[in-house]
């Protein structure tokens, strides 16, 4: 598969990501997916067989739902974050600026805006979902990919914005095309990432930041490569974490049409290393208890950003059930060691489950509410999350 961000086919293969992507959906193909460093320009994604159509149909079937700032991070935190990204938009804009929120979600940044005075928002979105919830907090809504070009908005925008939202796009060269095409002759654009430069600096569970949902990992080479790709002049780029947790990096661009040659960087492919070799010597520590106790676990929570260590750490343990609520999921097929396995609804979880079987939550983000359903349903069974502790020690 050829870079996403500078279409060269000049790439080479650092790692596996994972066997079987259909934990994304049945548009998935049950192929290998790898990692990829580009080698003209640095950028390090991940090859698999699948087109942006692919990417659409999960992100608007029902197999993701959008996050909520507030529920995610807290009321604080989020407020915090949002004023972050305004401080730096701030000078650039003012109460009559057009602005289009592209991947906006839920509508809480545009709500945020709203309500200092912004009215002239618009939030590009595919998922119904999203369109919904916007709509209802008053924003302006289309239903729509990045990748779709709206003549009628050629050279309307003073500002897009584009936060948390590039890493998941498979079309990055084709989505900064159309996007550019919308801004005004001197109009900005605000993008932001997960900075992939400090992923083995979190004490998070292994693989966290290698999420199939992001196709993408990018660092602040790749911000200034964004510029000489599309010709924008990159005015301000800053690492911090976002909402004291979550390192990110962002590019506040001016459209140009400087158009120049992307410049190599070595530091994606090194960091991808650095992260994997990290991320396979803390699931084993992680799942070294289980492995010793030879206790009969349950795994709940089997979603993008866990189905990883289906294959690196339990993969040695006595798993004996998937459990995950999401539909979608359910049916899904597994290799766990020398078992393969299906995922199962917590329903039939109910008259399958042993008294001595030990529930081990799997995700991270959804931590509390399964564990909330596990004891609303009435499960006595012992309730373990995955532990920081237990992955350093």
């Amino acid at each position: 598969m050829a870079c996403l961000l500078c279409k060269s086919n000049n790439v080479k293969r650092i790692d596996k990501l994972c066997d079987n992507m259909k934990i994304l959906g049945d548009t998935f193909p049950d192929t290998p997916s790898y990692i990829n460093v580009c080698n003209c320009c640095g950028l390090v994604y991940i090859d698999m067989d699948i087109s942006q159509k692919d990417i659409l149909h999960y992100y608007t079937s029902g197999n993701c739902v959008p996050i909520c700032y507030e529920n995610l991070f807290g009321a604080e935190h989020t407020k915090k974050y949002f004023e972050h990204i305004y401080h730096t938009i701030e000078p650039y804009i003012d109460f009559d600026s057009k602005i289009l929120d592209v991947g906006g979600g839920l509508g809480e940044f545009a709500s945020f805006l709203k309500n200092l005075g912004y009215h002239n928002i618009t939030i590009m979105d595919p998922a119904q979902i999203s369109i919904e919830s916007a709509a209802k907090k008053g924003i302006d809504t289309v239903k729509a990919d990045s990748t779709q070009l709206i003549e009628a908005w050629t050279g309307k925008f003073d500002l897009i914005l584009l936060i948390h939202v590039f890493e998941h796009i498979y079309a990055q060269n084709e989505t900064l095309n159309n996007l550019k095409k919308m801004l005004k002759t001197d109009g900005m654009m605000y993008l932001e990432v997960p900075d992939a430069s400090k992923y083995c600096n979190d004490e998070n569970v292994p693989f966290y930041y290698y999420t199939y949902e992001h196709i993408a990992h990018m660092n602040q080479f790749d911000i200034r490569n964004i510029s000489c790709l599309t010709g924008m002049e990159l005015l301000d780029t800053q690492e911090y974490l976002k909402c004291e947790q979550y390192p990110s990096v962002y590019g506040l661009y001016k459209n140009g049409d400087k158009i120049k040659q992307a410049v190599y960087h070595d530091l994606g492919e090194d960091c991808a290393q650095a992260y994997l070799e990290l991320c396979k010597t803390r699931s084993r520590k992680m799942t070294q208890k289980y492995c010793e106790k030879n206790e009969s676990l349950v795994l709940w929570g089997i979603g993008a950003s866990t189905a990883q260590l289906l294959s690196s750490g339990f993969d040695r343990c006595n798993v004996c059930e998937l459990v995950d609520s999401n539909p979608r999921r359910q049916g899904m097929e597994y290799q766990v060691g020398t078992k393969k396995m299906k995922i199962i609804s917590p329903s039939e979880l109910q008259a399958r489950i042993k008294k001595d079987d030990v529930i081990v939550v799997m995700s991270i983000m959804y931590k509390n509410s399964i564990i909330k359903q596990i004891k609303e349903m009435g499960f006595s069974n012992k309730i373990e999350a995955l532990s920081k502790e237990d992955m350093l020690a």
